[in-house]
């Protein structure tokens, strides 16, 4: 009796067959492997190339900064022209009202300027 077999042969039989079925496992789980790192080697590579967005998107961040900026103006230049036309009443209406259309127009010049800066940008992001 050798380890419970009556003959070595049969221990030697089942220990070959375990072997190869050893083997056979080995092999997928090889294969397996190799396939894995193949998958994501594919899969590093496109994340590596793809396009960063950060500078895009600073960009972008500082446009808007920019034009809550130019609003922000514009909004006081207005207030200013209002200002200017209720205070000083309708003896000088004439004289105010050639500031305002100085006012409006500086304004308007600003807006425009903006929106050219704007739509430039944009169309370099495409």
């Amino acid at each position: 009796w050798i380890y419970g077999y009556e003959r070595y042969s049969d221990m030697k039989i089942e220990c070959k067959d375990l072997i190869e079925k050893f083997k056979s496992d080995f092999d997928f789980l090889s294969s397996l492997s190799r396939f894995s790192e193949a998958c994501f080697l594919a899969v590093y590579k496109s994340v590596k190339e793809a396009f960063d967005p950060t500078a895009t998107i600073s960009d972008c961040l500082q446009i808007c900064h920019r034009s809550q900026e130019a609003l922000k103006k514009a909004q006081d230049q207005l207030n200013i022209a209002a200002n200017l036309l209720s205070h000083n009443g309708p003896h000088s209406q004439h004289q105010s009202s050639g500031v305002a259309y100085q006012t409006a127009l500086a304004v308007s010049q600003q807006h425009q300027a903006q929106a050219l800066e704007l739509e430039t940008a944009r169309k370099e992001w495409g």
